[in-house]
């Protein structure tokens, strides 16, 4: 998908209208190849501290979908929120829209290309697995998922801001 199709799907006419929950989730969960360099344009044109947020909001969100009993994929959706941030936070410039967009096509290709959870003798992505866990806790159904193969996820180090980090200990303590 080249930068005039993304903005389409998006419903888009230029990266500073890339502002809403929407649009990250769009960008996120497309089940269409994105190409890096598309994605690098539209982060070049939207504003780093709203893209910074859309990401904090997103993997809130999607992290809200996982099971109680799955802890580590928590930890990994906190520690991939805390790298994405980390590196909006290295300013507006072509090294950060560079690593950002990189970092969302490895994000994509694990979270929706990948079947890495098993659900019964099913696999399913991570993106439809989370939706399925979302599902269940409203249905109240009790479909059991298996995680562990998802959990196989490099994050790169980046720098996270030091108050990031007092506050994730903060919450260790207790």
């Amino acid at each position: 998908m080249n930068k005039d199709k993304l903005y389409e799907m998006l419903n888009i006419e230029s990266g500073i209208e890339f502002e809403y929950f929407e649009n990250m989730s769009d960008l996120l969960e497309c089940d269409e190849y994105i190409d890096a360099d598309a994605i690098f344009v539209l982060i070049e044109e939207s504003d780093i501290k709203v893209v910074k947020g859309l990401f904090e909001t997103y993997f809130e969100d999607i992290t809200e979908s996982v099971p109680d009993e799955e802890s580590e994929l928590s930890a990994l959706m906190e520690m991939m929120k805390m790298a994405f941030m980390g590196i909006c936070d290295n300013g507006g410039n072509a090294l950060t829209y560079d690593r950002l967009s990189e970092e969302i096509v490895k994000f994509r290709e694990w979270f929706v290309f990948e079947d890495k959870v098993k659900k019964g003798d099913t696999m399913l992505n991570v993106r439809d697995a989370l939706t399925n866990c979302r599902f269940n806790s409203l249905s109240g159904s009790k479909d059991r998922f298996d995680f562990s193969e998802a959990l196989e996820y490099e994050i790169d180090e980046y720098a996270v801001n030091f108050e990031d980090t007092e506050e994730i200990e903060e919450d260790e303590e207790f």
